[in-house]
Order: C-alpha cells, then sequence, then structure tokens
C-alpha cells in the first residue's frame, strides 16, 4: 500500500487536484486492499472494532485538539440514548437527554467516534473514523462515515476525501472485497446493537440505487476559508458528482458550527445543539 500512502500524502498540501486520478487510486486500492477487521490469523477469531473496551474512557476527557474536542462533542450529544456503559444510571437521571442530530435527509445518531481501523500499529495507512453514523430509516437504517476538520487545519479537502475513501474502502460493498466488506458491516454493527444499545441488530445494510452509503467532510467555517472555498467549489461540485457516479456512494460538504460545553461532573465535551448546519454543494 507504499504508492497509495505517498499518494494520499501528496495530496495533503497541493491546490490542484485531479477528481479522475482520485477515483482511478481508489478503484485501485480497493481491488487489492486486503486489511479488513474480520480477517484475523487465527482461524475462528474475529477481530472487533473494540467498542466495549472503549466506552467510558473513551468518550471523556478535557482535550486541547479542536478536532477531538469537537467529534467528542457531537458523539457524547447525538450518539444513542441507550449507551451501555458504565455512566448510564448517572445520566438517565440527570436532565440531559440524548438527541438525533436532525441533518435534513439524513437524520442520524452517531455511534461512535475516532474509531480505528488497524489491526497493528505497523499499518501506517489506516487511522481512524472521526465519526460513524446511523442515519435513521424504515424500515432499514444505513451506516455513514465522517471525516472532519477544524480551523486552519493545513490539510486540503481533497486530502480530506482521499483519506475518507481510503478508510471507507474497509466497508465498500460494490469492491471486489465486497464478501470481507460485509464482514465488517455486520460485525461493527452487530457490536454497536450490543454495545451502543442502538437497536440496530436486526437491521441490515444493502447497496441499491436510492440507498447509497455517505461520506460527509465537515468543518467549520473557518477552515472551508483557509482552503478557499469559494473560488475552488466549482472544483470540489465535479469531485462530488464523478465520485458518486462511479463509487455508488454520496459526498456531502457540511459546514458546521462548533460551540461546545464542557461538564466537570460529567468529564464531557457537549456539542450545542442550536450550531448551525449549512450544506455547501
Amino acid at each position: 500500500m507504499k504508492n497509495m500512502t505517498e499518494y494520499r500524502d501528496l495530496l495533503r498540501r497541493t491546490k490542484d487536484f485531479d477528481s479522475e486520478e482520485i477515483i482511478n487510486k481508489y478503484k485501485e486500492f480497493a481491488a487489492r486492499n486486503k486489511v479488513f477487521r474480520s480477517l484475523c490469523q487465527e482461524s475462528n477469531q474475529i477481530k472487533t472494532f473494540g467498542l466495549r473496551n472503549r466506552i467510558g474512557n473513551h468518550e471523556t476527557g478535557d482535550t486541547h485538539r479542536g478536532e477531538e474536542k469537537l467529534c467528542q462533542a457531537l458523539f457524547n450529544t447525538f450518539k444513542p440514548e441507550k449507551d451501555g456503559n458504565e455512566n448510564t444510571e448517572q445520566e438517565e437521571n440527570s436532565a440531559r437527554k440524548y438527541e438525533t442530530w436532525k441533518i435534513p435527509n439524513y437524520s442520524q445518531h452517531l455511534i461512535d467516534y475516532q474509531t480505528p481501523l488497524k489491526n497493528t500499529a505497523d499499518d501506517k495507512l489506516w487511522g481512524k473514523f472521526d465519526l460513524i453514523g446511523l442515519i435513521q430509516g424504515s424500515p432499514k437504517k444505513k451506516l455513514c462515515f465522517w471525516e472532519v476538520k477544524f480551523g486552519k487545519n493545513a490539510d486540503s479537502i481533497h486530502f480530506a476525501i482521499m483519506e475518507l475513501l481510503i478508510y471507507y474502502a474497509q466497508f465498500d460493498l460494490t469492491s471486489e472485497n465486497k464478501d470481507n466488506a460485509m464482514k465488517n458491516y455486520q460485525n461493527f454493527l452487530i457490536e454497536a446493537a450490543l454495545v451502543r444499545g442502538a437497536g440496530i441488530k436486526n437491521n441490515t445494510v444493502t447497496i441499491h440505487k436510492d440507498n447509497f452509503p455517505v461520506l460527509f467532510i465537515a468543518a467549520d467555517e473557518i477552515y472551508f476559508k483557509h482552503h478557499d472555498w469559494e473560488s475552488t467549489k466549482d472544483s470540489y461540485k465535479k469531485c462530488k458528482k464523478m465520485i458518486e457516479k462511479e463509487l455508488k456512494l454520496k459526498l456531502e460538504f457540511l459546514q458546521i458550527g462548533t460551540i461546545c460545553s464542557y461538564s466537570p461532573e460529567n468529564k464531557r465535551y457537549f456539542y450545542d445543539i442550536d450550531n448551525e448546519i449549512k450544506f455547501l454543494l
């Protein structure tokens, strides 16, 4: 995967990009990808996403990293109401109620943040999904994946797209490795149902023409201005159309407010539900 690592990193600081090249690089990578969380060296062993081991302390803590604070606040505010962790009783007795994040057409709960994709520390290509959401729908729900940027982060928007696509490859049901990707979906959904109490164990994830998975590039106004969104949005509009057509998914650019509060009692950040949400395309 060395070539993909180099290509992704090349996009980090460049202003120019080729949408077709991004798509072709992704397709080639997804076809060759063999790193799946459901694949282990020992037979009859399933490597899970570790939600059960990461709840509690995972969503608490005073951090000075803007993106981490924002993701933690979003997750703590919009996770499923019944969260099977040690803080459940305390929070049920408080006035706080977990909300559905009412994004137009994509109303969702956030069922995890900073979800690790590495099998070992040597997997240099893999990082973490900033957020994983469960879009509400009847009769089926579906997962969505988030890459969050904050402030004057120097990472380009097209780098963020490529990074999110690389991580999404483990869930891409249209790739040549779709059987392994389906195992990833099933493992994550089952684990989320057990640990987060998300009520999703009887739901299935399907791909068809009106039920595409959704990838979100989300950031505050400062980030998009820092990367000259107004003068480059036509290029990203073209990129969005090509990705949605070629890769059979939805790509959204979302500008979000960043007002958060810290609760010393719960040792958690929470997100202001009145923050602005703005689709940029």
